[in-house]
Order: structure tokens, then C-alpha cells, then sequence
């Protein structure tokens, strides 16, 4: 028998009015001028009553069952040297996911169940349970533990850091498209769950297996990042340092004045002479090398063009 999957049910499964509008639907479908199908009926029962043969699906040719407390229908239809069996043909299971059914079989290929607590639709093809569509959203304490193969394709959502994962059948997964563990982004504006400005204080992150783990994030307020081969996570400070010493080379024969030498620079770049710091080289004495230095320097308010953003991670 065809056509069953496409009834437009207009009542949803589980309301009073659902066993009604199944069984107006079911009578209305266009069955052969059959002495059979005349005979058609609905016959309303529970699971248990349908599996231990109460009533057979011999007993009533051409009839329909409906479970009310699955809300599913089967059709009695012959089924080869089986003979006939009670074949589902329409209608959606909701309860928990615990109470998803583990005693169906071929005659129940297209059963349909919807996990109410893990909003997620399942369908039995015949022989396993799939996913067909849905994502659990929760903290990511509240992941589930006790998935099987059969949950192969389960999205889960972690609300409290703003990740997704998948199920693969046997591990957790980080879903498709999904930004690496701590990668660092430059912001406008701060941005919601699942950052961390990079502070230079600690940060709980996922992994890939959709677990946690922790680590100290990098200090990057009022610094640069700069291009490496691998992260050490050592910030590097400022270097005050610029230019060389230079040395004079040793000089005989010669008596050189008094002089003094610049020991300070300011942020304009001009030199300030210091008087208290002349020497002299006399003959008949020989000068040995020396040195002048950079006492000091003031870079003051120097810096290249810049805008300042919000180093974040991501957790």
C-alpha cells in the first residue's frame, strides 16, 4: 500500500484529536473495489497488545492498527511467506531518549522518534536507528554521555562557550566550520560568549573532543604581535636600546683640547652637551682608544601609525 507517509495529519501525535484524524484519513485513501477493502477498519490498541498477536494481522485483511501509546499506525499487508504482518505506515513516536524503542524490526522500517530531551528525529530503517535531523543545545556539562553508533550525526550546541560538536558514532568532534581552539582575533567590539581577551590571564578552553582544558593567554594589551615558527608564550618586552658604541682609534704626538661629548638624547633628536664629561690626550703621552655612549635615550610619545584593538582568543 502507498501513499500513507504523505497524509497531512491535522493533529499532532499524542493529542486527542490525533486517533480521529487518523482514522477519517485512512478511510478517505483510494483503495481498490475490493471486497477486502470494504472490510477495511481501524483498530486502536496498544504496542504490547500488537506484538503478542492481539489481534493478528490475518485476522483483519486490509485493516489499520494505530498504537496509542506510541501513536503510530501499521497496515495489515501481506508480506510474501511471512504472510501478513502488521506493517507501519504513518505516524511519530515523542518521549524521552531513553525510552527510544529497541524492539523493532522489519516490518517497522520508517518508524519514526522524536527525542523530546535531546530534540533530536530519529527513523528506523529496518535494521538501525539514524539521525535525520536536530541539535541539542545546553552547557557543555549537560553533553551527553551514552551515545551509540545509532547517534551517529548528533549536533550538540554548547551554549556557555559558543561551540558546536558532532557525534561521529564513537567520539565527540568539533562540527565542520568551526574556529581552531584559541585562535586570536582583533575586535571592534567586544565580542559575546565564547572569548577571552588576551589579558595575560588564564582561560578555560574546548578541545577538539569537546572537553575543557586551561592555559595562561598572552598579555597583548599595549603590544604587537609579531610572526613566528612556533608559540612560546613569552612576551617580549620593549627594547630601549639604539644604535652602536663606536671607539676611537689610538692617536700618538698630539695634544687634543678639552672637549665634551653629548651623553643624553631627547625625543626630538637633539643632542644637550655635558660639560663635566671633557678629556684631553697630551703629548708626549699616547692616547689609547675610547669609547663615547648613549647614556640614556627618551623615546617619549614615538610610534608608528596604529589603531588599537581587542585581542580576544577564542575558547
Amino acid at each position: 500500500m502507498t501513499g500513507f507517509s504523505q497524509i497531512p495529519l491535522d493533529a499532532l501525535p499524542g493529542q486527542p484529536g490525533f486517533i480521529q484524524v487518523l482514522n477519517d484519513r485512512l478511510r478517505r485513501l483510494s483503495l481498490p473495489e475490493t471486497a477486502e477493502a470494504q472490510q477495511a477498519a481501524v483498530i486502536t490498541t496498544t504496542h504490547a497488545m500488537r506484538i503478542a498477536g492481539r489481534p493478528k494481522a490475518s485476522d483483519d485483511p486490509g485493516s489499520f492498527l494505530v498504537e496509542s501509546d506510541r501513536t503510530v499506525a501499521y497496515a495489515s499487508t501481506p508480506w510474501g511467506e511471512a504472510g501478513r504482518q502488521w506493517v507501519y505506515v504513518a505516524g511519530l513516536m515523542v518521549d524521552k531518549w531513553a525510552k527510544r524503542p529497541t524492539d523493532l524490526g522489519q516490518f517497522d522500517g520508517g518508524f519514526e522518534f522524536y527525542a523530546s530531551d535531546y530534540t533530536h528525529l530519529y527513523r528506523w530503517d529496518g535494521k538501525a536507528w539514524a539521525v535525520i535531523s536536530g541539535e541539542m543545545r545546553g552547557t557543555l556539562a549537560s553533553l551527553p554521555a551514552t551515545l551509540t553508533k545509532a547517534d551517529t550525526g548528533f549536533a550538540f550546541a554548547a551554549t556557555d562557550y559558543a561551540r558546536r560538536f558532532r557525534w561521529n558514532g564513537t567520539v565527540w568532534e568539533r562540527a565542520a566550520g568551526e574556529l581552531p581552539t584559541l585562535t586570536i582575533c582583533n575586535f571592534m567590539v567586544a565580542p559575546a560568549t565564547g572569548w577571552k581577551l588576551c589579558d595575560g590571564s588564564a582561560a578555560t578552553y574546548t578541545t577538539d573532543a569537546a572537553g575543557t582544558a586551561s592555559t595562561p593567554l598572552p598579555n597583548l594589551i599595549n603590544g604587537y604581535v609579531k610572526g613566528g615558527g612556533a608559540y612560546t608564550g613569552v612576551v617580549n618586552g620593549a627594547q630601549a636600546t639604539m644604535g652602536t658604541t663606536s671607539t676611537d682609534k689610538a692617536v700618538t704626538g698630539i695634544t687634543v683640547a678639552d672637549h665634551s661629548q653629548a651623553t643624553t638624547f631627547a625625543s626630538t633628536g637633539s643632542a644637550t652637551a655635558d660639560t663635566t664629561k671633557g678629556h684631553a690626550i697630551t703629548e708626549p703621552n699616547s692616547g689609547a682608544g675610547h669609547s663615547h655612549t648613549i647614556s640614556s635615550l627618551n623615546f617619549g610619545s614615538l610610534d608608528v601609525k596604529n589603531v588599537v584593538l581587542m585581542p580576544y582568543a577564542k575558547l
